[in-house]
């Protein structure tokens, strides 16, 4: 069986890895509970299936897009231009990262919908793309939860539900990678859907 993630296996696999997440069951690392192994995927996964990355099972009102344009991500991004060219300036090549993630809304002014954009650096490896994907769809649980609310300025619910998926991620990655590998999947071989962009730092 393929022991790489296309998009289709990435949300089946993130789906039930957060599925375990939301029973507290996630911190068994040997436990018995387990993700699918890539043959189990194989024996289910579609010859034809829709591209992009998505919510299988729990529909979102948000929509994950990964390896967007600089231009794409700045224009939609919630944050100021200056402080996305700030970050983009704070080469990852020092430590952390190589891609940047924000939210934003997209669309005219009577039909915006929320996306989360990720733009890679160069170089970003596919172990990366997979965090990436983890940690964007970490983000739209924050902002599934707040759905609800009104009257929060949207600034605010956007940077709130960042700000607590990257503490999540530093909890959740180490678990996710170990569960992974111990099912035979190979992270470093990850190809999801992407818009194909790269930020390049001079």
């Amino acid at each position: 069986a393929l022991d790489w993630m296309n998009s289709w296996r990435m949300q089946r696999i993130v789906d039930e890895f957060l599925d375990l997440v939301e029973k507290n069951e996630a911190n068994d690392r040997i436990g018995t509970s387990n993700l699918s192994t890539p043959s189990d995927l194989s024996r289910i996964e579609p010859l034809l299936f829709r591209p992009g990355l998505r919510n299988i099972n729990k529909p979102s009102n948000c929509s994950i897009r990964m390896g967007v344009s600089f231009n794409d991500f700045a224009r939609h991004s919630h944050r100021t231009l200056q402080s996305t060219r700030a970050q983009v300036m704070n080469d990852p090549r020092i430590g952390g990262d190589r891609y940047m993630l924000t939210v934003g809304a997209i669309g005219n002014k009577l039909n915006k919908k929320k996306s989360i954009l990720i733009s890679f650096f160069r170089n970003s490896s596919c172990r990366e793309k997979a965090k990436a994907y983890l940690h964007a769809r970490l983000v739209e649980k924050g902002l599934d939860q707040r759905s609800q609310l009104d009257g929060s300025n949207l600034d605010t619910v956007f940077e709130e539900a960042e700000k607590n998926a990257t503490k999540e991620l530093v909890v959740l990655w180490p678990i996710f990678e170990e569960k992974v590998k111990k099912e035979g999947w190979n992270l470093d071989k990850t190809e999801c859907s992407s818009d194909g962009y790269e930020i390049h730092v001079e």
